[in-house]
């Protein structure tokens, strides 16, 4: 397990910051640019990959000071999540290459302690680092809310204040040292078939990456004093949303093989929720098990 320093490294070092917008509001990227333009200990650029239709951003963007960092925003076609993390790695000027959700908000050191988790750890074969979600609600969440998987699937993810190696993080709060991260046989870092694409709730992309990281021999660490709180959109707070959502992490689930799992160990308490998640993840995980295998009988067929 890493030592956990008890301040960052005093150099400054050169980031690249990217995060990318499917159609979220202009609210929620300039919350976020705000914030990424106040981080402190870092220098480098923000990479603002924008899938959405033109609106008011750039306005704002030529109005906006954002120095020390190099702020640049790209038109990206709208190819899903995973499409827009690869071409932000391919354009990133710097090789500390740090990923945020458009509606989160960033405090003020976050990218300072990912960055210094790679940096220290690169002689140890650090190659990916996450850090701590925390949840903003737009209001009062509803009793589900209050179960651990649905929190989870709101990007919620909190491993304590201390720097630790893991075997996952969440891709809400990632960063990548470039120089050391495996590929794919492509050259990319993200699996195109994970991750979310023209609306759909599919996720593991960087759980995909994080598995492929440790199995190729370098290693996954987590910093909680890298603190960021991804703002649940009210249309998120519904049924249906939670539904669909669980539905298709149990789909992500069973493209990443093995069986699910409880995880942690858990309240009582936690097991009355169960009712209303279990059938939706076990329909999605029963869906994808399935799809694997009638993708491996006509692949065998063309062979």
């Amino acid at each position: 397990m890493p030592d956990t320093p008890s301040s960052p490294s005093s150099e400054t070092p050169s980031v690249s910051i990217v995060f990318t917008r499917y159609n979220e509001s202009d609210t929620y990227v300039i919350e976020n640019l705000i914030a990424l333009a106040g981080q402190k200990g870092v220098s480098g650029e923000i990479l603002f990959l924008d899938q959405a239709d033109s609106t008011g951003i750039e306005g704002f963007i030529n109005r906006y000071d954002f120095s020390p960092f190099q702020m640049r925003r790209l038109d990206c076609p709208q190819k899903g999540l995973s499409f827009a993390r690869n071409l932000g790695i391919e354009k990133a000027n710097h090789d500390i290459v740090i990923f945020i959700d458009t509606d989160a908000v960033a405090a003020p050191d976050w990218a300072q302690w990912l960055a210094d988790a790679l940096l220290q750890g690169e002689a140890d074969g650090v190659a990916v680092a996450g850090g701590k979600i925390l949840l903003r609600w737009p209001h009062q969440p509803f009793w589900l809310a209050n179960a651990k998987p649905v929190a989870d699937i709101y990007g919620h993810f909190d491993l304590g204040d201390d720097r630790q190696q893991v075997g996952l993080v969440r891709g809400g709060s990632l960063a990548i040292n470039r120089r050391l991260t495996p590929r794919l046989e492509d050259g990319s870092c993200f699996d195109l078939s994970y991750g979310r694409i023209d609306g759909k709730l599919v996720s593991g992309e960087e759980s995909e990456l994080c598995l492929r990281t440790v199995k190729s021999g370098f290693k996954v660490v987590y910093d909680g004093r890298s603190i960021m709180e991804h703002q649940v959109q009210p249309d998120r707070l519904s049924w249906i949303w939670v539904w669909r959502r669980l539905y298709h992490g149990g789909w992500g689930r069973a493209r990443l093989g093995g069986l699910p799992g409880v995880g942690s160990k858990r309240k009582l308490s936690q097991y009355l929720y169960f009712p209303f998640i279990v059938p939706p993840y076990a329909l999605g995980y029963f869906a994808g098990k399935w799809a694997d295998m009638k993708s491996g009988r006509q692949k065998g067929q063309h062979e």
